[in-house]
């Protein structure tokens, strides 16, 4: 049996029958099994050297704890409307520095870093620059 499954399942028979906080139990069922599928739909790709971004990228959680890492996200036209994802999962002092190609920008910036454990940057591509969201 999945993960997913094993999960669902979970829901199904844990939840109380007659819901919670005056949502009914088939409501709240319902939510949970959507945060799952979203959940499962994403792709992790843990990195800890430089790295250049693919359209296959969604979640980057970076380890910096051995020097600085460079991300180096695509042209924006090649994933127009793409959502990345970058965590700093370390505390070193070393930084994640997520670089735009080219003569693009982060924001309005050619780079954007990350240097405390646990910040995040969500980007978003409009097809000819990277948004941070």
């Amino acid at each position: 049996m999945s993960t997913k499954t094993s999960v669902e399942n979970s829901i199904d028979t844990n939840l109380p029958t007659q819901g919670l906080g005056g949502i009914s139990a088939t409501d709240l069922r319902g939510e949970m099994k959507a945060v799952l599928n979203f959940a499962n739909e994403l792709t992790l790709n843990a990195q800890s050297g430089n790295y250049t971004v693919t359209s296959d990228d969604q979640v980057i959680p970076v380890d910096d704890s051995a020097g600085d890492v460079t991300l180096t996200l695509p042209a924006a036209s090649t994933m127009v409307e793409m959502v990345v994802r970058v965590k700093k999962t370390e505390a070193s002092g070393f930084s994640t520095i997520i670089q735009a190609d080219g003569t693009e920008t982060i924001d309005g910036s050619n780079t954007h870093t990350l240097s405390t454990q646990w910040d995040v940057a969500v980007l978003y591509s409009t097809g000819t620059e990277w948004l941070l969201l």
